[in-house]
């Protein structure tokens, strides 16, 4: 089967086409193969896909998901850049690199789960991305570049996980709607600059949550922002899968992820730690009955009750 380039697809100079199926054979579909096909609604990519070249799908503004198979290992820049109707992206498992604006400008895409195989994003992965209130980081994710996810306006919180070493300016930079960000690695590397975690025209009026004697107390009290401590890692509370120091429904939610992913590749994305604080009923599965322990038990705490979250299993 031959491969996409830009003069040689049975689509080119379609632009009024609405649906596509790529034939399985096809292993790339190179630069700017489909780019302003702007009524293009829905489209098809076969498993032998490994390759999605730039500007592949920049301006389809019709275009309202798509699922990029598991032999696609790196999404590049532009490749679905501006496709503003976009509200579902499925991501695989094997996935490692997302390119310079790979997703900027999809202003309709409201979730997204990164796998965990991802160790880089490039700068204005998600720019302006205005719609995206749910957000996970990869545990592999090593750098986050220079606004990968600024302008994302309804974006409320955000987990760093351990393995980031450095955050560059302007990371979360005019996220109106973002009160949250925990930084769970300790000496991670904050670009000293007071843009990285911006919300409003008077700088961030959030929180910002690390540990005692973090590199993240340090950029907080440096540039006069709100910092809360969370517990030392070795006394993670049992519930608090995310880290952050508190147990609540978005702990609940991380569960139901990983039991999710557990069902379908016999791995839940957690890490060690991750899975200690989600057994609830320490039975070395992670399920539904854990995340309806959490929140349970989340729901009688915020009613002022003294249980423990064990007297919920």
């Amino acid at each position: 089967m031959q491969d996409y380039t830009q003069k040689a697809s049975p689509f080119y100079g379609k632009y009024w086409i609405k649906q596509i199926i790529i034939q399985p054979g096809v292993t790339t579909i190179g630069n700017n193969v489909f780019y302003n096909f702007s009524d293009l609604n829905a489209v098809t990519l076969p498993g032998s896909l490994k390759t999605i070249g730039e500007h592949a799908f920049d301006d389809c503004k019709s275009l309202t998901s798509v699922k990029i198979p598991k032999g696609v290992t790196s999404i590049s820049q532009f490749a679905f850049n501006r496709c503003e109707a976009l509200t579902s992206v499925s991501l695989p498992e094997g996935l490692t690199s997302i390119g310079w604006y790979s997703f900027g400008g999809c202003k309709s895409l409201r979730s997204l789960t990164i796998p965990e195989s991802v160790t880089t994003i490039e700068g204005h992965a998600f720019e302006n991305c205005t719609s995206l209130v749910s957000l996970r980081i990869p545990a592999g994710l090593t750098h986050i570049n220079n606004c990968p996810f600024g302008v994302c306006t309804s974006l409320t919180d955000v987990t760093i996980p351990l393995s980031v070493y450095a955050i560059e300016e302007n990371a979360f930079d005019l996220c109106g709607s973002l009160n949250s960000v925990t930084i769970l690695n300790p000496s991670c590397g904050i670009t000293w600059n007071e843009y990285t975690f911006i919300n409003s025209p008077f700088g961030f009026t959030g929180v910002i949550y690390g540990y005692e004697g973090s590199t993240a107390q340090e950029y907080a009290n440096n540039f006069g922002r709100r910092f809360k401590a969370i517990s030392d890692p070795a006394q993670r509370a049992l519930g608090d899968v995310n880290g952050d120091g508190v147990v609540n429904a978005e702990d609940a939610n991380e569960v139901l992820i990983a039991a999710a992913k557990y069902g379908t590749s016999g791995k839940t994305g957690l890490s060690e730690e991750d899975a200690a604080a989600a057994d609830i009923d320490d039975n070395s599965l992670i399920n539904a009955n854990d995340a309806n322990a959490i929140l349970r038990y989340a729901t009688a705490v915020g009613t002022g009750g003294k249980e423990k979250i064990t007297d919920f299993v």
